[in-house]
């Protein structure tokens, strides 16, 4: 028997779409090239060590979960997750979204300079919410 397209009926919401599964396509060819990923999880490797470092020379006890591509930072001693609303916030004034309640993605664009520019600021940022605390 033969079956045909007429035979069904298939929809959704981005169905006629196309510059997206398009622009999907690309990614995944991109990410196919070699040390693409191995890039990212060095870079979040990176940034990984620089919060640690930044958190214990700021007297904070932070956890990191989640892969080295798309790591989460939160205060050991934070159960309402207030620290990491005032760290985060911090860290967006000064020009670097790290939400607070989700784990950061890190991309091919992520360079070595990125990370440290972004482990100093982890640094000040550690510094003001620590004066908050205080007052």
């Amino acid at each position: 028997m033969k079956k045909t397209a007429s035979g069904f009926f298939i929809t959704g919401t981005f169905w006629t779409s196309t510059v997206p599964y398009i622009a999907a396509l690309a990614s995944l060819n991109e990410m196919e090239k070699p040390d693409v990923v191995s890039h990212i999880n060095a870079m979040g490797l990176r940034l990984e060590d620089g919060l640690k470092s930044a958190a214990a020379d700021a007297g904070y006890n932070v956890s990191l979960t989640g892969p080295d591509a798309i790591p989460f930072m939160m205060f050991s001693d934070d159960p309402d997750l207030w620290q990491n609303q005032e760290f985060s916030a911090r860290m967006a004034a000064k020009g670097v979204y790290m939400h607070p309640h989700h784990n950061w993605f890190l991309s091919l664009a992520h360079k070595e300079a990125d990370i440290d520019e972004t482990v100093e600021k982890v640094r000040d940022a550690f510094g003001e919410v620590r004066e908050t605390l205080d007052k």
